[in-house]
């Protein structure tokens, strides 16, 4: 018998900075100097709206926004607050919450950047969801922490960072034409984060125009998809059990940490692809079990 079996969604919570500078500064959208200039929350609301829809049954998406989405101008006494918990639940198919929950594109967005409280209150909500599957914040900022925002203390963020990391949630870092000043501060969040961006020598995901934004984030979702798999039904001789992506069987692996192929995790109901054989799962999104049996 064969069947398709899928791998575990991973939980991925987007963190992000909806501050007065996502709607005030505009940038280039497409690459093309003959097309207007449209804001940084424009291109945000566009590359979330095609990365969820995208990805809507292999990855469980929710969303936390800093500071609260009804936040006020700079001058105004809620510019800085961050409201407790999350704005989107993180769950299975939620492309159409999550899009619900987020200001619609075209939105003037306000408000500081309490990039710190945004971070405390994402990682409080991560560490209640279940330990056992891939947990990870993907944190999306135009600048430093605000200095209007009263008790907002950058080390205190690196800090939250970096706990979190210890407690197996690491955090992506992607920074929207960001200051040069400020790229310091996004390197040191993603080195303590766990998830450096190989194509940058300054570790984050440093994007200047939405096109490159795009890519940033497919590259991060796609490396946060799940090697782990439930296999329905476990078995009846799981010694004659075969693993295969497209037209290649994979080999059974002694150690996952050293080799490719895979190995039970759950013995016989579930198991994890690795090395190579992860990449491979993610580039093709399918894998299949092949049962056989003794003739009788």
């Amino acid at each position: 018998e064969e069947t398709q079996i899928l791998p575990t969604p991973s939980d991925v919570l987007l963190v992000l900075d909806k501050s007065g500078s996502m709607s005030m500064q505009k940038w280039d959208h497409d690459d093309n100097p003959q097309t207007p200039t449209v804001t940084r929350w424009n291109s945000l609301h566009g590359v979330v709206e095609s990365v969820v829809t995208k990805f809507n049954k292999t990855v469980n998406f929710g969303v936390k926004l800093y500071p609260k989405i009804d936040a006020g101008s700079y001058e105004d006494v809620g510019a800085c607050i961050v409201n407790p918990g999350v704005e989107v639940e993180v769950a299975p198919m939620n492309a159409v919450k999550v899009l619900a929950g987020i200001p619609a594109a075209d939105f003037a967005v306000l408000g500081g950047t309490p990039m710190e409280s945004g971070l405390k209150a994402a990682y409080t909500y991560l560490q209640a969801l279940d330990p056992n599957k891939q947990r990870f914040a993907l944190m999306v900022a135009d600048g430093e922490i605000s200095k209007t925002c009263a008790g907002e203390v950058y080390k205190e963020a690196l800090g939250l960072v970096k706990g979190a990391h210890d407690m197996g949630i690491p955090t992506y870092v992607v920074g929207i034409d960001v200051d040069p000043m400020v790229s310091a501060d996004l390197q040191s969040l993603a080195t303590a984060g766990g998830k450096l961006n190989p194509n940058n020598p300054q570790g984050f995901y440093e994007t200047t125009s939405q096109i490159e934004l795009q890519a940033a984030l497919q590259q991060i979702v796609d490396d946060t998809l799940s090697c782990v798999i439930d296999v329905d039904p476990e078995p009846a001789e799981p010694e004659l059990f075969e693993v295969w992506i497209g037209k290649n069987q994979v080999a059974a692996a002694a150690d996952c940490a050293k080799d490719s192929g895979w190995v039970w995790t759950k013995p016989h109901s579930q198991i994890e692809l690795c090395g190579q054989a992860c990449l491979d799962l993610k580039k093709t999104g399918q894998v299949e079990a092949r049962y056989f049996c003794e003739a009788g």
